[in-house]
């Protein structure tokens, strides 16, 4: 018994000693007195959290796409939906789920009106043609309703955009739909932006213009990586160091023993010389990457430029096709931007509607003049083709709600409205 305690005494002679020791050396290291520091607030009870997931799943046609069940507030701040929504407007739109197939719509698709002769709309395009689908819905069905010509028939309104969609996504999305069967009696594709502003992009990040947006695909290139793995366990080992850093840092914080807080800052002052040789040594992309993601790269940013118009060009050329094949009507839209035209900004609207170091910036500006120069090649092909590039130009009140290129409700409106008299002006809906 009298060894059993002699040794328990030796411990605590040798843990205290060590304490003092870490006491010492931390406050001549760090000019820290461990003990005497206030104690750390109390955590607040964490709010429980839904399971994180992904933004975005990979889907074997268009590349990526939402996952089912996931309302567009969730895809936004509240300030985010506030600023899409006119001052107390209403934000019901923000409660729309994606559908069976990703999409924001209160539809699953392939989807059957009731009624025999319904008018099924439907809306092609990125991140805008979606928020129109959302927002600019109710004023479109609003505004064809006050005509003779829609009087009593049903008129519904599918959405087939998302966020970085740009062709030919638009062109797989509609054919892959009208295989399935769907119904549709008017195409409409908002479309443009992405393709010059994200193609641009994928430019300058040495990926084919022909290619999905690699800003929105984001952590599913580690995929194309797995075969070779160099690139992919180098980001992993990112991430774990990250992770063990930031848990190092709340440990030290929280530590009111001068023992542990040494140890921890020692254990931190180790990984951070790994950390910075990794983010300033990452391995060559894999051949598999290179094969996946770079069938080709334009040597120039005005051949990049001139090979995505032309992609452009061709899509919309076989979305008419397509349609018409099936009896609807195509239309084809070329969205507003905020980076192009003559429209003048009030000080708010401008605060809010640009950016000085803006991403999408210079492809708006090589891409744009040659959009809508293209129109005229759309127009000889059969393409009913509308240029609203200067749709807000005269248009006093804020109508753009971020820095890259979506409109508040307001600006929606002001789609819906002259969208409604485009379809209007030909005499629609045809007798099916």
């Amino acid at each position: 018994m009298r060894r059993l305690l002699g040794w328990v005494a030796a411990l605590l002679v040798w843990v205290v000693a060590a304490e003092l020791t870490a006491l010492v050396y931390v406050y001549v290291r760090e000019g820290v007195f461990v003990w005497g520091r206030a104690a750390p607030p109390a955590p607040a009870e964490p709010a429980p959290e839904a399971e994180a997931e992904p933004e975005y799943q990979a889907h074997p046609y268009w590349a990526f796409s939402h996952r089912p069940g996931k309302p567009y507030a969730t895809h936004l701040d509240a300030e985010g939906v506030a600023g899409l929504s006119e001052p107390g407007g209403d934000t019901s739109w923000s409660r729309v789920e994606t559908n069976n197939h990703g999409f924001w719509s209160a539809h699953d698709f392939p989807f059957t009106p009731e009624a025999d002769d319904a008018y099924v709309i439907g809306i092609f395009g990125g991140s805008v043609a979606t928020l129109f689908g959302l927002q600019g819905a109710t004023p479109l069905l609003d505004a064809l309703a006050g005509s003779p010509d829609f009087a009593g028939r049903e008129v519904v309104v599918l959405d087939f955009g998302s966020g970085g969609y740009r062709q030919p996504q638009q062109l797989w999305i509609l054919s892959y739909f009208l295989l399935l069967g769907q119904k549709l009696d008017l195409v409409v594709n908002v479309d443009g932006f992405n393709e010059v502003a994200i193609g641009h992009m994928n430019w300058r990040t040495g990926i084919d213009v022909a290619m999905p947006s690699h800003y929105h695909l984001g952590g599913m290139d580690l995929l194309a990586n797995l075969e070779s793995g160099p690139l992919f366990l180098h980001k992993v080992e990112l991430f774990r160091l990250k992770q063990e850093l930031a848990s190092l840092g709340r440990r030290r914080e929280g530590a009111r023993s001068a023992l542990v807080y040494a140890f921890a800052g020692l254990r931190r002052d180790r990984l951070r010389p790994r950390l910075a040789l990794l983010r300033s040594e990452p391995p060559r992309a894999s051949l598999f990457r290179k094969t996946l993601m770079h069938p080709r790269v334009s040597a120039s940013a005005e051949d990049a430029m001139d090979r995505a118009v032309d992609l452009w060009v061709a899509g919309s050329v076989e979305m008419m096709k397509q349609a018409r094949a099936r009896g609807a009507r195509y239309l084809h839209v070329l969205q507003p931007n905020q980076y192009f035209g003559s429209r003048e900004f009030s000080e708010a609207e401008r605060a809010v509607a640009f950016a000085e170091d803006s991403r999408f910036r210079e492809g708006v500006r090589l891409g744009y003049p040659r959009l809508i120069e293209a129109g005229s090649r759309l127009r000889e092909a059969g393409v009913e083709f509308h240029d609203w590039s200067a749709l807000f130009d005269r248009i006093p009140e804020p109508v753009y709600a971020d820095n890259c290129c979506h409109f508040n409700q307001t600006g929606n409106d002001l789609l819906a409205k002259r969208l409604a008299e485009v379809i209007l002006a030909s005499g629609e809906p045809r007798p099916n």
